[in-house]
């Protein structure tokens, strides 16, 4: 640490101060470090290094994070930001966060309210038992016959209502999370996508298990006799399932999500080329997969078979229950899918695209126009 302990604060360093903290949008040194206020010189330091090495070839924010040391590694100037501005940097930021979880709650609950009718129909035409030649809007009219506009209506109005509600509850796990890892660091990253994922499981199996019983069964009942496969006879409850199923689903998504990134990627590099050859017709052309109307019938394509692979876990959930000879519920991902082929072919797998494609292009352009701050 720099020693300047016998030279008073200036101006300048209130300024070189604010400037690390404003102009370079650090916030909170010690959190954006990855640090704590109580660590030592020597642990912040490792912790600037392992952040900064995320971002090698991002200027601005390896600039950022420059900054912040720079005023961190220096004793005089830490402790006049220890003594006279971290509390309020601190409070800042929590209003900051406590306000963006508020948007973000609206912005799942406008989602999920816009989305539910698309995503019911997907869901019950890759849940639906119906004969390979059915097309999909023979599997919904099927569907809807067999179903009151009672059980209808509470399908959708779980559908719609579920998600933020679960928001609202898991959303101190991300809090929790916040206190023990950084956002930026691979283990911060790897617990955001895994407890992003615990909202989505816990949101939408239920939901699948719910919409293929609601005729006869409450959400309640649902989630006891169904999803938490519940012994009839000693009313124990089987949680060893479901966390089999957890971690397949969670491969699933984990390889969805890869291809979302390699698609992100395949976008900044065409557009990295376009800027590098504007006289290109190739490159220029190129452009077009960055239209939302592209990027969610490409992404369509990648994503609804595994939407439908997913799926098959929860009818086999359901017909478990109903008594029913069925594949284990400990199946894995790949033999599933080999099974859905060979009983249903490969037209079941894409019947939904149509609706999973309306449903992503929806959620994208929510996405894109809702989450920028005003």
């Amino acid at each position: 640490m720099k020693n300047s302990q016998v030279f008073p604060i200036t101006v300048e360093d209130v300024k070189k101060i604010c400037h690390a903290i404003v102009y370079h949008q650090c916030g909170e040194l010690y959190r954006f470090l990855g640090a704590k206020k109580e660590d030592t010189i020597d642990k912040i330091a490792h912790s600037y290094k392992e952040v900064r090495s995320n971002f090698e070839n991002d200027i601005l924010i390896t600039a950022s994070l420059d900054a912040a040391y720079e005023i961190i590694s220096d004793k005089r100037l830490r402790d006049y930001y220890d003594e006279k501005m971290y509390d309020d940097m601190v409070q800042t930021e929590l209003e900051y966060f406590q306000s963006l979880n508020q948007k973000n709650h609206t912005l799942i609950s406008i989602i999920g309210v816009l989305l539910s009718p698309l995503e019911v129909v997907s869901l019950v035409i890759n849940t639906t038992p119906s004969p390979s030649s059915f097309s999909s809007l023979q599997i919904l009219q099927s569907f809807i016959k067999k179903h009151s506009a009672f059980s209808l209506g509470k399908i959708l109005l779980a559908q719609a209502i579920l998600p933020s509600t679960l928001a609202a509850i898991i959303q101190p796990l991300f809090m929790l999370k916040d206190k023990f890892t950084y956002s930026f660091s691979m283990i911060g990253k790897l617990t955001d996508e895994i407890v992003s994922y615990l909202l989505t499981f816990t949101t939408t199996f239920p939901i699948e298990c719910y919409m293929q019983t609601a005729h006869s069964l409450s959400l309640l009942e649902v989630i006891k006799k169904v999803v938490l496969c519940q012994d009839g006879v000693t009313g124990k409850l089987n949680f060893k399932n479901l966390t089999h199923t957890f971690i397949s689903s969670f491969g699933m998504y984990a390889t969805s999500r890869l291809l979302r990134i390699g698609y992100n990627k395949l976008e900044a590099y065409v557009q990295s080329k376009s800027l590098e050859n504007p006289n290109s017709t190739f490159w220029r052309k190129s452009l077009i997969i960055k239209s939302i109307y592209v990027k969610s019938m490409l992404l369509s394509l990648f994503l609804i078979p595994y939407e439908a692979i997913h799926s098959q876990y929860s009818f086999l959930y359901v017909q478990r229950y109903l008594g029913k000879p069925t594949l284990s519920l400990s199946i894995n991902p790949i033999s599933l899918a080999v099974d859905l082929v060979k009983t249903k072919g490969y037209r079941k797998l894409y019947k939904s695209l149509p609706f999973s494609y309306v449903s992503l292009l929806l959620e994208e352009y929510l996405i894109s126009n809702l989450s920028s701050d005003p």
